[in-house]
């Protein structure tokens, strides 16, 4: 179905009538191409295009994430609707190779039935997913929710072409700098993405809140059927999550050698559809031993919570790294960043000093009372 029901009718009228080299333009034909596998055996599938994002190391997570859940999806019988998902990336991918995916058949009930999806390159195992499927119960009575955050309309936000195409003109950058950006922006990007705080691995902005706040949706319309968007918002998560981790630390930075996912899961609670906005509020609450856990929530733009995101990073620094001069690093473009953040910190430590202060002086007329006592 994926090669079928992926654009709606009118898009596909349109798309009959361009030409080849056009096609590859079209950025859902990029995202259909992305997601599209060829079946070669009993439950057996094949990745038809790799894509690897620029810089990276291998293939895109999400791409690997969005054609396991695809091929899980084709052994599921149609009334049984996702609603949960958990990966492991085992090693990366080679975009040059296509991917082979295994499905075993784990479970099928009444209510439930599991999927098992092994990724294979080379005879290798390089990703591992298990998926589960049920027939939702709309009556129940435990219902609620975490508000969505107050956030600009993404009508009032610069795209992320935009943004690169603002900064490939920008004179005041180095031509290497202007001509990266110009080399994406050559490159159709099938997801339209808008930053409520910027995006900080372009202005390189620091923050002390390990926090972003972005809009999501398809560049273009895509077919009613809901496991369509089930992959596509699955291939999507992957974009901005992990990196989350590194804006209290600044990136780019000179000691930060690698980064890659480690796993991934996600829980579908509420109808949604990919191609219209949805918010991705992802936070990282914690990082240490080399990972960082980042936790996101895809809110549609009603209010409506309708995706639940996690996924743990991995991050390598250069070996002569210390903690001080990562410390130290992390200061210096602290310093160089925000106002408004100094002065907040500023504001923070002195009325930290002034708490302490006053506990130590609490506590000296505790412990005189107690001796006259």
């Amino acid at each position: 179905y994926m090669g079928v029901q992926f654009f709606c009718i009118e898009k596909k009228n349109k798309m009959e009538k361009t030409t080849t080299n056009d096609q590859t333009k079209n950025p859902l034909n990029v995202l259909r191409r992305a997601l599209e596998l060829e079946s070669i055996g009993n439950d057996e599938f094949r990745s038809k295009s790799l894509w690897r994002p620029f810089r990276a190391r291998g293939v895109f997570g999400g791409q690997v994430i969005g054609q396991a859940l695809a091929s899980a999806t084709r052994t599921v019988d149609a009334k049984f609707q996702l609603h949960s998902l958990h990966c492991y990336f085992i090693d990366r991918g080679d975009p040059v190779v296509p991917i082979e995916y295994f499905v075993s058949r784990i479970r099928d009930g009444k209510s439930f039935t599991s999927r098992s999806v092994r990724a294979i390159q080379r005879g290798r195992v390089i990703f591992i997913l298990t998926t589960s499927f049920t027939i939702n119960d709309p009556n129940t009575a435990l219902k609620f929710q975490f508000n969505m955050p107050e956030v600009p309309s993404p009508a009032s936000l610069p795209s992320r072409e935009e943004q690169f195409l603002a900064l490939s003109k920008n004179q005041n950058l180095p031509i290497e700098v202007r001509n990266e950006f110009e080399a994406r922006l050559a490159q159709p990007f099938p997801i339209d993405m808008k930053f409520c705080d910027g995006d900080f691995l372009v202005s390189h902005k620091v923050s002390y809140f390990s926090k972003q706040r972005i809009w999501m949706k398809t560049n273009g319309q895509l077919s009613d059927d809901t496991r369509v968007h089930n992959c596509v918002v699955a291939y999507f998560s992957d974009y901005s999550l992990i990196s989350t981790a590194l804006i209290p630390f600044g990136y780019p930075n000179k000691q930060l050698t690698m980064i890659a996912s480690l796993d991934h899961a996600m829980w579908f609670h509420n109808s949604f559809r990919a191609d219209e906005w949805m918010l991705y509020d992802i936070e990282c609450p914690v990082a240490s031993e080399g990972r960082g856990l980042c936790v996101g929530r895809l809110f549609r733009e009603d209010g409506v919570l309708a995706v639940s995101v996690l996924q743990e990073g991995l991050f390598r620094f250069s070996k002569d790294t210390s903690y001080n001069e990562i410390t130290n690093d992390q200061q210096n473009k602290k310093d160089n960043s925000n106002t408004n953040i100094n002065t907040n910190v500023k504001t923070n430590n002195n009325t930290n000093n002034n708490t302490n202060n006053n506990t130590n002086n609490n506590t000296n007329s505790i412990n005189k009372n107690s001796e006259n006592n």
